[in-house]
């Protein structure tokens, strides 16, 4: 494991973010090699680099054709000769640098075009939504100008990755402190390891473990005020007319009630199946036999509990039916068939269970340990997708492709 405090103060200090290949190897040492796959060539030509025999001098670049370059020191009159990759320009390629630190915390990234402005969102928190957002500051008022830009997007909190905390003072955590921001310098967080990736320092794990803490803290806020709020809401709903229904009647009203709901209806269920609780909430609130009893006034309660189409709904999201359900299945279906449909959920259950195994499988081939036991926990705790986990392997093994071409490219 390697510190990055070179690369940090160097992506602080150099204007524009670009420098030439002599300068990138001066400030970076010998981690240059390891970091050139977040540098950018480009076609330009620095009209100067550092003098490698003397660091507090210059040498002007003079390009006699593309195989004769020289530099020159003008104080003392000498001349070396120079290769294209000494006096060439490279940019930071801050899209590439972000994605890798995104990856680092197990966030998930965001795809965005190479550029040297800053700031812009580089990543999503889940399971709140909140966005992860990358910032190069050259004093402490671009980023209070940046945090203050933020005022009227109403968000619940935000993450603010920064090389350092060089330019953070005290304005700027009062406005992090009164909003839920969330600060991570990255000289703190991150460091080199094996194959050249991005890996979590000891004291970003901590901070990293002290962030989840308040994002769980915040779940639960969140979980509160929206129950109060649909208790709110309930209360003043219009109350819908008590009725006598006939059982066909009945059927067919809840068939359309689940109808007008069709929208958010398979995500419940993927909630439910992840065993997340709040979908398992949700679900209650929304399909629960005293909620379809309020929503379209049915007298008698058995009359749901009776009703095939409900039964299939509180199936479906893993809600209760209650003392008659296993009484009323024997009598309904038989034993044959609720035999089979016994075998039907075991076989759907060994399914997600063979998906999710393929998931991890990738996950762990694609990253290293650590890394990959971050993504598989969230896997498993149903805060990541599948498809999500998928993406962030896929992203991994790109990188890895575009570092061993890179170095098969350097040997030629």
């Amino acid at each position: 494991m390697r510190p990055l405090h070179r690369l940090w103060q160097a992506i602080e200090s150099l204007p524009g973010l670009s420098a030439s290949g002599a300068e990138w190897k001066q400030r970076l040492g010998d981690d240059l090699e390891s970091l050139k796959r977040f540098l950018l060539l480009t076609d330009r030509i620095a009209d100067c680099i550092p003098d490698a025999q003397d660091s507090y001098s210059h040498r002007r670049v003079v390009r006699h054709s593309d195989d004769d370059i020289v530099g020159i020191n003008d104080r003392d009159a000498s001349i070396v000769p120079l290769g294209k990759t000494d006096v060439l320009i490279y940019r930071l390629n801050t899209a590439k640098l972000s994605e890798a630190a995104i990856i680092a915390f197990g966030w998930e990234p965001m795809k965005i075009q190479p550029t040297s402005l800053t700031p812009f969102r580089v990543g999503t928190i889940r399971p709140l939504d909140l966005p992860a957002f990358f910032a190069i500051p050259r004093k402490s008022k671009d980023l209070l100008d940046f945090l203050q830009s933020l005022e009227g997007n109403d968000q619940r909190g935000m993450v603010l990755l920064t090389p350092s905390s060089r330019f953070v003072q005290s304005l700027v955590e009062n406005w992090l402190s009164k909003r839920n921001g969330h600060l991570f310098p990255l000289t703190e967080c991150l460091e080199l390891g094996k194959g050249e990736r991005l890996l979590l320092t000891e004291q970003g794990k901590q901070r990293v473990l002290a962030f989840q803490r308040v994002l769980e803290q915040q779940q639960k806020q969140h979980r509160r005020a929206s129950s109060t709020a649909n208790r709110s809401k309930r209360g003043k709903e219009q109350v819908v007319p008590v009725k006598s229904w006939t059982q066909v009647d009945l059927d067919e009203a809840i068939r359309k009630y689940k109808a007008e709901r069709a929208s958010s209806y398979s995500d419940l269920v993927a909630g439910v199946r992840a065993n997340r609780q709040a979908a398992k909430s949700a679900a209650q609130e929304i399909y629960g036999r005293n909620s379809i009893v309020r929503a379209l006034g049915v007298k008698s309660r058995a009359m749901v509990t009776k009703s095939l189409v409900w039964q299939a709904i509180a199936d479906e999201l893993g809600i209760s039916r209650g003392k008659e359900r296993n009484r009323k299945s024997l009598q309904k279906i038989g034993f044959d068939i609720a035999t089979e449909k016994q075998a039907e959920e075991a076989s759907a259950s060994a399914l997600e269970t063979a998906v999710q195994n393929e998931t991890i499988k990738l996950v762990r081939n694609a990253m290293g340990r650590e890394e990959a036991e971050l993504i598989v926990e969230r896997l498993r705790d149903g805060t990541l997708t599948d498809d999500q986990a998928r993406e962030l392997a896929e992203t991994v093994k790109d990188q890895k492709r575009d570092s061993r071409t890179r170095k098969v490219s350097g040997r030629a």
